[in-house]
Parts: structure tokens; sequence; C-alpha cells
């Protein structure tokens, strides 16, 4: 297996990475990246580590892709924009994951998050996926959408602020 690694500190565009025959590790030697589009993740053969991912749009709708690969830490930041970021497939973090401002609409994928879990602002969950995290339950708001329907709450029994819709 070829093995490469790129730094980018600032991407304005949506990103690719991945490929079938090659592994892509994205490595930040402990500084942060910012990402304002969307991020697609070709298979699982990549890995960001050693710093964090800024998924900072300013508004609109951007759709997440890990194609099975792993994020370190992660963080969603519109700085009040409105913007929503969308998962289409699984998401894995291996330190924290924290949810500043904007909405991170799950889209009733699995979620695994080894560090801590911080939502400050939206946190859209359906109902049917697998959450394996801490619940932040100090601060922001958990969206049950409803809209494939649900029977309990997945995201557990205490909530700082909660809305159920759909």
């Amino acid at each position: 297996r070829r093995q490469r690694q790129m730094c980018i500190r600032d991407r304005y565009g949506d990103v690719r990475m991945g490929g079938a025959n090659n592994t892509v590790y994205l490595w930040c030697n402990n500084s942060t990246v910012n990402f304002k589009g969307d991020f697609i993740g070709l298979s699982a053969l990549w890995e960001i580590s050693g710093g964090t991912v800024t998924f900072c749009a300013d508004s609109g709708v951007h759709t997440i892709t890990s194609g099975g690969g792993t994020f370190y830490s992660l963080i969603f930041d519109d700085n009040g924009g409105g913007a929503t970021w969308q998962l289409t497939d699984s998401l894995r973090v291996t330190g924290n994951l924290t949810i500043e401002s904007g909405i991170l609409d799950i889209e009733g994928q699995d979620v695994s998050v080894t560090g801590s879990f911080f939502n400050n602002a939206y946190f859209q969950v359906e109902g049917n996926e697998t959450l394996l995290l801490n619940p932040d339950t100090d601060t922001g708001t958990v969206i049950y959408d409803g809209l494939l329907g649900y029977t309990g709450f997945v995201y557990g029994n205490d909530y700082y602020d909660l809305s159920c819709v759909g």
C-alpha cells in the first residue's frame, strides 16, 4: 500500500479523499484545518489525525460522507450563519466532537465519539440510529425529526433542550 500525506489549512470548496488503492492521511500536526464545503471520503482508506477539522461554512446545507474513514477532533461552526451539515454515512471521531453553532443532522446515520461530545447548538437525530457517545445534557438542543418514526429517545432521557418535529 502506498501512503500519501498532505496538510491543508483552509479549503473553501468540496474535499474528496481516498481511493481504491491508496491510503490517504491528512496529518494536522495538532493544528486546525478548516473546510467550507462538502466532505467526501471515497473509501475507508483515509484518516485525519493529530489535529482538529473544523467545518465552518457560513450558510447552506453541506454533506459529510466519511466513506468509513475516521476524524480525530471535529468541530462544526457556522459563525451564526445558519449552516446545516448532513451525514450520508456513519461518523467516527476518535477525539472530541463539538457542535459550536449550526445544525448537525445525522440523517439516521450511526455516530461514534471516543472523546467528549459538546453540543452548543443543534444535534438532529431521527431516533433509529446508534449513538456511541456521552450525551451533552448541559447545553444545546437535540431535535428528533421523526420522519422515519421512532419509539424511544436514542440520545437518552436527560436533555438541556429537546424538540420533537415531524
